[in-house]
């Protein structure tokens, strides 16, 4: 909801900004309104490479948690004012900038980041954490969320005024990354990176079967096809990395040498 948000920002804020009533020290020029819609994207491309990397670094989890970061920062940038009695002493050196155009394209440079990163982690934890059955539904809540949080910014920026919608904004990332601390890490992920009981304890905790000792049978099937197919992935993977050192001399000789050390 919160990259919703951030996509509708311009349509009622960007005449403002614009306009000689602009809340910044001076109002945008044509140029800067077209790069506070560009830089979003531009942050975007950096987010689903940044993310994606974090991804398969640290895990599902934590890359996901940490998503809102840049958003929660842009909130703060745009929601704090300048003052010389620097009354936020925790941000005052965002404070000085937030009435300075350029500010406000970092801003919207870091939003693109979040949103970036939540179009390649959202669905990526939703595939790997849900049933067949709920797969569908819980993947279309994502973009419905997007809606609703464009939605609410279009009336948010109706009846508000520029440094009070901010405000109440940055509220969404703070909510999902409290309430999304309390779910596990995926256990596709933890299969791959060979932590096989503390993947059954996730899927325990995801199928609701926490406090048992023993998984039920349909739980315990979908562990099974879980892990076998981590397997063949994982298979399918190294094949490829012997198949690409054939090609050449020097990757014909790594291949003997990984085959001995595996032998």
């Amino acid at each position: 909801m919160s990259v919703g948000v951030s996509i509708g920002f311009t349509s009622p804020f960007l005449p403002i900004l614009q306009s000689n009533e602009s809340p910044l020290s001076q109002p945008l020029t044509e140029s800067q309104a077209n790069w506070v819609g560009s830089l979003f994207a531009l942050g975007a491309l950096f987010g689903t490479l940044i993310f994606g990397w974090l991804s398969e670094a640290v895990g599902r989890f934590w890359s996901t948690l940490l998503s809102p970061l840049p958003e929660i920062v842009r909130f703060l940038s745009t929601s704090l004012k300048t003052s010389n009695q620097f009354e936020f002493q925790l941000w005052w050196l965002i404070a000085i900038f937030t009435s300075t155009p350029e500010f406000l394209l970092l801003g919207r440079f870091l939003s693109g980041l979040t949103a970036g990163g939540v179009f390649v982690l959202v669905p990526l934890y939703i595939s790997e954490i849900s049933e067949d059955t709920t797969r569908g539904i819980l993947g279309s809540f994502f973009l419905f969320s997007i809606n609703i949080g464009t939605l609410l910014m279009f009336v948010a920026g109706s009846f508000m005024s520029y440094s009070v919608v901010p405000r109440i904004m940055i509220s969404l990332p703070i909510i999902f990354a409290l309430t999304f601390a309390f779910l596990p890490e995926t256990p596709q992920y933890l299969l791959m990176n060979g932590k096989a009981k503390k993947a059954e304890s996730s899927l325990k905790f995801l199928r609701g079967c926490k406090k048992e000792k023993k998984l039920p049978e349909k739980v315990q099937n979908e562990f099974l096809l879980m892990s076998k197919k981590v397997e063949e992935d994982s298979e399918m993977k190294f094949n490829s990395i012997f198949s690409e050192l054939s090609k050449t001399p020097q990757g014909r000789s790594r291949r003997r040498q990984l085959n001995a050390n595996y032998i």
